[in-house]
């Protein structure tokens, strides 16, 4: 184990703590910090070429993160209160929103099968993850819900929070591709990351329907 392990545990720790006490702040100077951990991670791996890839392993990865999500969401189910606002309105940031996500998973799809335009739909890709993002943040701070104020706003946090901090490990996959490519052009890596972008997406339209519409 190196030292970007303990290093994104302590940053971890500290962005649930700005969660729970909802300093905004310090939670995204944590997910920030633990994107740069991240991205030294991968620095790090893309140079191991010679490494086993294990495939079954990253859908086992992907089943386990399933699970986690159907939790959170069945608890978001059973404390739902129709008589409260919810985080946003379905036909605002949320919608937008989706149509982002939706078109960042066709250019990843277009960097994934036309290798001689990777370097023009992998940017396109990382643009749109990032106005995800800063849609997010918006949304964040304008609702007048907050994590404290009822179980079913808590809720809803945790389920949209838990895929927003997917869209960053991904965003962080993304850029480790890219800063990568020069250097190394392997097709695991990719496919991985590819892979992980579509079920961030495809995780959202749930989380969309779930949140937002019902």
């Amino acid at each position: 184990m190196n030292w970007v392990s303990f290093y994104g545990s302590f940053i971890f720790l500290f962005a649930i703590v700005g969660l729970f006490l909802w300093n905004l702040n310090i939670f995204f100077l944590s997910l920030l910090l633990l994107f740069l951990g991240i991205l030294t991670f991968l620095n790090d791996s893309f140079y191991k070429v010679n490494m086993p890839h294990f495939t079954s392993s990253f859908w086992l990865f992907i089943g386990s993160e399933v699970f986690i999500f159907m939790s959170l969401i069945t608890s978001y189910f059973w404390y739902q209160d129709y008589s409260e606002l919810s985080l946003s309105h379905y036909l605002d940031l949320p919608f937008i929103g989706s149509f982002i996500l939706i078109g960042s998973s066709l250019t990843a799809t277009c960097y994934h099968h036309e290798s001689n335009n990777n370097i023009f739909y992998l940017p396109i890709t990382i643009f749109l993850g990032m106005c995800f993002v800063f849609i997010q943040y918006l949304e964040f701070t304008e609702s007048f819900n907050t994590l404290y104020d009822l179980v079913y706003s808590g809720a809803a946090y945790l389920v949209v929070g838990l895929h927003f901090s997917h869209v960053l490990i991904g965003l962080a996959l993304l850029i480790g591709i890219y800063i990568s490519t020069s250097l190394y052009s392997g097709d695991y890596y990719n496919d991985l990351v590819v892979w992980y972008w579509h079920f961030v997406d495809y995780i959202w339209l749930l989380v969309y329907t779930v949140v937002y519409l019902f």
